[in-house]
């Protein structure tokens, strides 16, 4: 079992490490600029949500339910603004980071390997959209 209490405990500071560069990438990425056809996707859903729609039943949803509602639940906590959007992203990018971190732990890498792939994983899906975007 890999998430036994000792081996958390010890391996707290690189999570806590890849959960903050994971929330930050994120958040620097997606203040960069948008893309209007992906971005607004799950914006315009979950603002749909609040507003009493019922999904699939009342709009179509591309991605499926668990999203969307995510996607309500943080405009219903932060508002429905730019920086909510982002928090949500944010939270998404740390969830699939630090299970790819658990991921590539379990094929006993060394632990620099593991941290890099970890890394790189958590740049690439969130900053290359954008740096095509910005800079191209």
């Amino acid at each position: 079992m890999f998430l036994k209490k000792k081996n958390l405990l010890k391996e707290s500071p690189v999570i806590i490490g890849i959960i903050t560069y994971a929330y930050l990438i994120n958040w620097y990425s997606g203040n960069i600029g948008l893309i209007p056809i992906d971005t607004f996707g799950f914006l315009d859903t979950g603002y749909s949500i609040l507003e009493g729609s019922l999904p699939i039943r009342d709009f179509w949803i591309f991605t499926g339910l668990v999203v969307d509602y995510m996607e309500a639940f943080f405009l219903f906590l932060l508002g429905n603004n730019w920086n909510s959007h982002l928090a949500h992203g944010s939270f998404m990018n740390i969830i699939a980071t630090v299970g790819v971190y658990f991921f590539i732990k379990e094929l006993k890498l060394a632990k620099k390997h593991i941290i890099f792939y970890t890394i790189c994983f958590a740049t690439l899906h969130t900053c290359i959209p954008m740096f095509f975007l910005y800079y191209l």
